[in-house]
């Protein structure tokens, strides 16, 4: 039995790049037989990976042919027609008309989705129930820890201008503005900004603010600061007091285990997948669904209320007990586990 590790291109900078990488290491230390196709990503995968790729050859179906007796393909790219297991990290769209999704429906591929909400979506659009499993995503927990945060808070505030009695409302994404809610988030700062001067906003994420935005009335009044992406997430993060994610949807959304990791309380809804991990007494400060004044007074709640605040805090740890286990190993135990029951 072979593993193959499937993605049309490997990049680290992506999340599903650093999910590949964790496997594959994994896979090796346990001596466990694999290898990684890939059509571009060559020198990363070979120095950053430790393993020599393979190119896949393709069919005009989109099968992988040099697929062997005894391979299994695990698909990160969610495109070969001929895979066993599929990691879906993104919803399709429901009305999309691809031969790939009406073959995965139709197939007994088995699918490996990131969070409980991602799952109910795909059943809802068709797919066979009995073939889908979750698994939550890990963090780095080198670059997001309690550790880091007390060490960098101060220096990254001083860095970012914000005045030492200030508490700082943040919200991070490494992905699409406008899915993760950047317009809902401004509206929240512009509306607490109306109400109390002690709150400096925070954004960190893509190159630039969508030039859509820069008329925002809280854009405008400079009380905003922004921060282009970059590799030192963890750093910034640790100058945020409260985090919060409106999201319109999000399958799971790394950044909320990554603050609560950091000790820092996260506000967002049941349209994030992530919103799942949370212990039944943080689910009370969940809302059902992006409510502008829903989410102000849950942020005025934690700045007036220490007591709630620090009770978000303590209840980080027990949100990252899913992660106990290694990511890693989770997966490919997963991955055993459906292979195994696939043979019987």
């Amino acid at each position: 039995m072979k593993y193959i590790l499937y993605r049309k291109n490997i990049s680290l900078k992506s999340g599903t790049g650093q999910l590949i990488k964790m496997q594959s290491d994994y896979l090796r230390r346990k001596k466990i037989s694999f290898s990684i196709m890939c059509k571009t990503g060559f020198f990363t995968t070979l120095l950053k990976l430790k393993t020599i790729p393979r190119k896949p050859l393709m069919n005009d179906n989109n099968e992988i042919k040099n697929k062997k007796n005894g391979d299994y393909i695990i698909d990160h790219s969610f495109s070969i027609k001929n895979s066993d297991i599929t990691f879906i990290h993104n919803i399709p769209n429901k009305e999309t008309k691809d031969d790939y999704i009406k073959w995965l429906k139709e197939s007994n591929c088995h699918i490996i989705s990131n969070s409980q909400f991602t799952k109910s979506k795909l059943i809802d659009y068709g797919f066979k129930e009995k073939l889908i499993s979750v698994c939550y995503p890990g963090f780095n927990e080198k670059n997001f820890n309690v550790e880091l945060s007390k060490k960098s808070k101060e220096s990254a505030r001083i860095k970012l201008g914000i005045p030492y009695k200030n508490k700082t409302i943040g919200f991070i994404t490494s992905g699409d503005f406008e899915k993760r809610g950047l317009k809902r988030f401004l509206d929240i700062c512009e509306e607490l900004s109306k109400e109390r001067n002690d709150l400096s906003f925070f954004i960190m994420g893509a190159k630039q603010l969508p030039q859509e935005y820069n008329n925002h009335p809280i854009v405008t009044s400079g009380k905003l600061i922004y921060k282009p992406k970059n590799t030192t997430p963890g750093y910034w993060l640790s100058a945020i007091d409260i985090f919060v994610y409106p999201a319109l949807f999000e399958e799971f959304g790394m950044v909320i285990p990554e603050a609560l990791a950091m000790h820092i309380p996260v506000l967002t809804t049941r349209d994030v997948g992530a919103s799942e991990i949370l212990p039944e007494k943080y689910q009370e400060w969940l809302l059902d669904e992006y409510n502008l004044s829903g989410f102000c007074y849950n942020i005025h709640k934690l700045l007036d209320d220490p007591e709630s605040y620090k009770l978000l805090v303590d209840l980080s740890e027990d949100a990252l007990l899913y992660n106990k286990e290694n990511y890693s190993k989770r997966t490919i135990d997963l991955i055993t586990e459906i292979i195994t029951k696939g043979k019987e």
